[in-house]
């Protein structure tokens, strides 16, 4: 049986974490300029004139599915992570906003996002730690976007 998707916290609220390749020299520099970019990002395209959200007068807010914009970690040699923190009650809509939309404008402006461009796609655990543990759900390459 496959895993749903996204995992929830007990307040309904979730996590992800989707590892991206890179090629860089500075890990760091690369995910600030990333962070830079999300932000302007959700500030320009926070609403979504969509069909499908007639319940909501044909508009999405990003802010309704999500607590912050989404933000680049450092990770292993070659790659940083973006983490996506999602709201209790937050729909099926998340996917569209990060994976169709975010994501396909990010891998255009950023040259150094390699493909297969996606290496991992992960939930956060709950423990608090510094470094949170990371559980693997599954492994997806996004080679269509």
């Amino acid at each position: 049986m496959r895993a749903k998707l996204p995992k929830r916290r007990p307040d309904g609220s979730f996590c992800i974490e989707m590892q991206l390749s890179i090629v860089t020299n500075d890990s760091t520099v690369l995910a600030t300029r990333m962070n830079g970019w999300i932000d302007a990002w959700v500030l320009a395209n926070r609403y979504w004139e969509c069909p499908m959200a007639k319940s909501v007068g044909g508009v999405f807010d990003f802010y309704d599915e999500f607590i912050w914009p989404p933000y680049c970690v450092v990770g292993n040699a070659g790659s940083v992570s973006i983490k996506v923190e999602g709201r209790p009650g937050a729909g099926k809509w998340w996917k569209d906003w990060i994976l169709s939309r975010m994501m396909r404008d990010l891998i255009a402006m950023f040259k150094e996002v390699q493909r297969p461009v996606l290496e991992e796609f992960r939930y956060c655990l709950e423990e608090q730690s510094p470094e949170p543990e990371l559980e693997e759900i599954k492994r997806v390459s996004m080679d269509n976007l």
